[in-house]
């Protein structure tokens, strides 16, 4: 069992891109196949759109806008995800996001597991998967952000330490966060 989870610039590099040097038109972001917690964070019922939710309020001024829109696509085995943007009206498929978009869209899918380590210890201590946790490191998830997405990730992140202290009060767990 993990006594420690991550994020780091490792964790970001855990995801490649695959820029279609031939052809230029279908990029897509690739995730490690060595990677467990990322694929299972994935396949996780309703966590695809959980992952997408979050990543559209960091990333956009009115994640409901039917005037611009950044979409993550996720293939049918999770292995990679391509991403597509409309902008009044007008759609573009296979795009490259810009590494702040990027660092985003990752910094989503382990915000996710979080959420998903704070549910399953909730819900059933013992059979958890991250019953032996102690350590959440977190450096730096937020420097491409402008200054009210900073607030909100803050706020995010007091929820959660308000629900680790909930659920993990018997537990050695320390969460530790390093903002640069």
């Amino acid at each position: 069992m993990k006594k420690i989870i991550y994020y780091n610039a490792f964790t970001e590099d855990l995801f490649t891109w695959d820029n279609d040097l031939e052809n230029g038109n279908d990029r897509k972001l690739l995730i490690n196949a060595n990677s467990h917690w990322i694929r299972k964070v994935v396949t996780e019922e309703g966590a695809i759109g959980a992952i997408i939710d979050r990543f559209q309020r960091y990333v956009l001024n009115d994640k409901d806008s039917i005037v611009e829109k950044i979409e993550p696509h996720f293939n049918s085995d999770m292995s990679e995800i391509s991403f597509s943007r409309t902008y009044r009206g007008n759609i573009a498929e296979g795009i490259k996001i810009s590494r702040g978009e990027e660092s985003n869209f990752i910094w989503s899918v382990f915000y996710t597991l979080l959420e998903t380590i704070i549910e399953q210890r909730s819900d059933d201590y013992e059979d958890s998967e991250y019953r032996d946790l102690e350590y959440i490191f977190i450096d730096d998830p937020i420097s491409s952000l402008d200054d009210r997405r900073i607030i909100d990730i803050a706020l995010n992140f007091y929820f959660q330490k308000l629900m680790i202290n909930i659920f993990w009060k018997s537990s050695k767990m320390i969460l530790h966060l390093v903002i640069i």
